[in-house]
């Protein structure tokens, strides 16, 4: 029997560990992935951590560590809660992170309000109204769509 579990923390809790050391983050969330293989004997996959917002909006979201010329390099991707669409995306920068948590804070509550960047120009768009722009996980305004990203997913094969 699988078993799918998901694990949701608040926003604050979220924060509180993006403002500290970024691996141990990555550490607390492998740990708590490998205990809950322990129990089911199943291994969890990356949508099983969950941010919920002041709306009451769950949202999945990875960190993840990459190296760069020596260089640790974190990332922070949300999407909905089903992984579908992506809501934010962002390098965490080395310091001063108070910039980037404010533009992860607001694209999740933008996005509880029906608003979503354009995958491409990034500006405000409404959810509802483009959601049907899409290639893969972004979402583009009508401008984007129409003069690039449609004859992009129109050339795609998903067979």
């Amino acid at each position: 029997m699988n078993h799918n579990l998901k694990i949701i923390i608040s926003t604050y809790d979220l924060i509180t560990k993006l403002e500290g050391d970024l691996n141990d983050l990555i550490l607390e969330l492998n740990s708590i992935k490998k205990h809950y293989k322990s129990i089911t004997n199943y291994w969890q996959g990356d949508d099983i951590f969950r941010v919920r917002n002041i709306f009451g909006t769950e949202f999945s979201f990875l960190v993840t560590q990459d190296k760069y010329m020596e260089n640790d390099i974190y990332v922070l991707s949300v999407w909905d809660y089903t992984g579908n669409t992506l809501v934010f995306a962002g390098k965490i920068p080395d310091k001063n992170r108070v910039s980037f948590i404010r533009s992860f804070e607001k694209a999740i509550d933008n996005y509880s309000n029906g608003i979503i960047k354009c995958g491409e120009c990034k500006k405000d768009v409404p959810y509802q109204q483009n959601r049907s722009h899409r290639h893969f996980a972004a979402i583009y305004c009508d401008e984007c769509w129409n003069t690039k990203w449609k004859a992009i997913e129109a050339k795609e094969k998903y067979d």
